[in-house]
């Protein structure tokens, strides 16, 4: 807790930074799956529920000019924080397609 503290402190000046570290949700479960072979781990409608749950603060308040917390909108953030999320989703979808080691080159591969 503390060092998230530190961490948040430190990259208060940029915000693209701060905001792919706190949004990168699904990258450990990426990485599980590639690493343990798991093929389906979770359902599409999940995956893509909690992806848009998750959005919805970050970009109301990124994204809405009149939001409650009266902060000024940073539309290239907002879109930052969409595209992000929703290419982590997609690549959670394409392993349980495609297999979990798909975006891994065969020389890599065990």
């Amino acid at each position: 807790l503390f060092l998230g503290v530190i961490v948040i402190f430190q990259l208060r000046g940029r915000p693209a930074v701060l905001v792919v570290l706190l949004y990168s949700f699904w990258v450990p479960q990426i990485i599980h799956n590639a690493v343990h072979g798991h093929r389906r781990p979770m359902l599409l409608r999940y995956i893509v529920g909690i992806s848009v749950t998750r959005l919805a603060f970050p970009l109301y308040v990124l994204g809405c000019p009149h939001n409650f917390f009266h902060a000024a909108p940073s539309y290239p953030l907002a879109l930052l924080c969409l595209v992000w999320v929703t290419a982590q989703a997609v690549l959670l979808v394409l392993q349980s397609r495609w297999g979990p080691r798909f975006f891994v080159p065969k020389r890599y591969l065990p």
